[in-house]
């Protein structure tokens, strides 16, 4: 059985009126030490749900950091093929067929 199930239990049969005829003293401190422990786990529920909550918001906020890094990459990448025209304008422009006229040579008789 579950450790916070059991002292719930025992800290319910304490508070029945059975067991209020011994020891008052003893059932309220024994009430108390229960209710120290109950509090304890739910403190510690609670601390861990923060801990992970914490953990997956600074996992989402890296992943967004470095998705916005990749966006910004791309569109500095974009803006320099709308500046200059891309590279293949450029390479092209280097490449591009030449026609040459021929030049014709006149010999004198």
């Amino acid at each position: 059985m579950d450790f916070r199930l059991t002292n719930s239990l025992s800290l319910s049969l304490n508070c029945r009126p059975p067991h209020t005829g011994r020891n008052k003293r003893a059932a309220l401190e024994e009430t108390k030490n229960y209710t120290t422990q109950s509090l304890a786990s739910v403190a510690y529920q609670i601390n861990t749900l923060a801990y992970n909550l914490l953990t997956c918001w600074n996992c989402r906020a890296t992943q967004l950091s470095e998705m916005e890094s990749q966006i910004k990459s791309h569109i500095q990448g974009c803006d320099i093929h709308k500046v200059n025209g891309g590279p293949t304008r450029d390479w092209n422009s280097h490449n591009e067929y030449k026609v040459n006229p021929r030049q014709v040579f006149y010999c004198s008789p």
